[in-house]
């Protein structure tokens, strides 16, 4: 699932393709203290490896380059950089090309330049999209709270408009105080390293998320995290959901469904991370985030018992005339971007997958199948499954209007390669 290769710093160094890459590709930086968890949550999201193992992982030596892709719609890139900064004066790293061309330098005389295990830090954040720091709740966070102020600093020079999403990891053992105060405080100790850093001007907010040109606004968010939990899949669906260049129009398109329908939350899910890459714009509840993860289970464990694969089915269906039709729809959806897709995917899960569930007070979760790495889960109320056909019409609608959109991404990023 994860392509997983070494790369050195000093070969991303091509700014003509920064754009590109980007839109096809964005890029994750995952950073922190020595075993806080990187390669952990790495291995528990992508690889499925059991929580419980990660003990036997080791740490990860070098700068590593992980390349996840959904099929051909969701596509990312995940850099773990380990180990601790190094500061060195900027002024022994000049960019010769920024003098030649006039231009500013980006550093000042105050300025540090980051390095960390030999990898210039400044120019992974300069191309990445998205700072994930992962903290160890667990352990003294001074050190670390330090670390990512520098990385802040360094980025706000490079990058302004750079996302850093603060992993608050291993909560699992502490209570539910413990998480809130700890979550507390390293808030403030960053919010007023930055208000000093600005003569005593409070950063407002520290967490605006707001389009504007300002790089006093630093765009930062903090999660309370463990690979115990679904809390992990939560946090990295919400960093995935700021990357997506689709994830407006996919918020608008399950608002519609929700509305059309008389859902009470829609939530698109890829099968196989369990990250959910939309939802509705209404805030998401933790509770049922966890039902929807453990319904996914639930499905591939006993379609993977009871089902057939994806091309016994379609081959049981065409030898049916009067199916001709079904076995057609079937094989255009198992088949949609195969021709880009690297990612292996169920072979139980396919456009018959579907799937009622019901629970206690009132409530059931529907979950149907949009392509072969996709899912589509609905929470609503009991009494709407009486009007399932127009649930199973609506949600089909949805489903044509998500493959378009992807088809169209697909053919917009293609040209501006060959351009």
């Amino acid at each position: 699932m994860i392509k997983e290769t070494l790369t050195m710093v000093n070969d991303i160094d091509n700014d003509r393709n920064d754009n590109k890459t980007s839109f096809m590709r964005p890029n994750i930086l995952l950073t922190g203290l020595r075993r806080s968890g990187k390669t952990s949550i790495q291995h528990v999201i992508f690889t499925k490896i059991q929580p419980s193992q990660t003990q036997f992982l080791k740490s990860t030596p070098h700068l590593t380059i992980n390349q996840f892709s959904c099929g051909s719609l969701i596509n990312f890139q995940v850099q773990e950089l380990p180990g601790q900064l190094h500061t060195f004066p900027s002024l022994q790293f000049s960019h010769s090309n920024g003098a030649q061309n006039g231009q500013s330098s980006l550093y000042d005389d105050n300025t540090t330049h980051l390095v960390s295990d030999g990898c210039d830090i400044e120019l992974l954040l300069k191309q990445c999209n998205a700072v994930v720091y992962i903290i160890d709740a667990q352990d003294d966070y001074i050190q670390s709270v330090s670390n990512l102020n520098m990385i802040i600093q360094s980025g706000r020079h490079v990058n302004p408009r750079l996302r850093y999403e603060v992993f608050i990891h291993k909560v699992d053992q502490l209570s539910e105080e413990a998480k809130i105060e700890t979550q507390r405080d390293i808030h403030n100790q960053v919010r007023d390293h930055f208000a000093d850093v600005n003569g005593g001007t409070d950063l407002s907010p520290l967490t605006s998320f707001e389009s504007n040109s300002n790089a006093q606004n630093i765009l930062i968010n903090f999660h309370l995290t463990s690979i115990f939990d679904h809390s992990i899949f939560e946090a990295f669906s919400k960093v995935i959901q700021k990357l997506i260049p689709q994830f407006n129009h996919l918020e608008d398109l399950l608002n519609y469904l929700i509305s059309a329908s008389n859902m009470e939350q829609a939530f698109l899910f890829d099968i196989q991370t369990k990250i959910s890459i939309a939802t509705d714009s209404s805030p998401t509840d933790i509770q049922m985030y966890e039902l929807c993860c453990d319904m996914i289970d639930l499905l591939i464990n006993v379609s993977q018992i009871y089902g057939r694969s994806n091309d016994n089915i379609i081959e049981a269906i065409e030898d049916d005339e009067n199916e001709e039709h079904v076995a057609s729809s079937i094989h255009e959806s198992t088949n949609s971007y195969s021709n880009t897709t690297d990612e292996p995917s169920s072979n139980v899960f396919d456009s018959m997958s579907s799937s009622v569930i019901k629970l206690t007070g009132g409530r059931a979760l529907y979950l149907k199948e949009i392509n072969r790495h996709l899912a589509l889960i609905g929470v609503l109320r009991e009494e709407t499954l009486s009007k399932q056909s127009i649930i199973e019409y609506n949600v089909n609608q949805l489903k044509k209007s998500i493959l378009e959109l992807f088809h169209l991404t697909c053919q917009t990023s293609a040209s501006s390669l060959i351009s």
